[in-house]
């Protein structure tokens, strides 16, 4: 990836689209704490943010996704 007009950080929806995965799939690795990357929780109540860096070594198959 490496574009640098790529956010650092994105939302639920836009992390699920690079990853394929549906938002909610994304919010439930938030919630059990155990899926393969994890979001930033800046407070309580406030969007789910996700760091492109780990987006991008999820993909690349750095970090193994126990949904497949």
């Amino acid at each position: 990836m490496g574009n640098s007009n790529v956010p650092t950080l994105l939302n639920t929806h836009e992390a699920a689209d690079l990853l394929r995965r549906a938002p909610q799939t994304l919010r439930c690795w938030a919630m059990r704490e155990a899926g393969p990357i994890s979001p930033i929780r800046t407070k309580p109540g406030a969007p789910l943010l996700w760091r492109m860096s780990d987006i991008e070594r999820f993909i690349s198959g750095e970090v193994a996704d126990g949904n497949r």
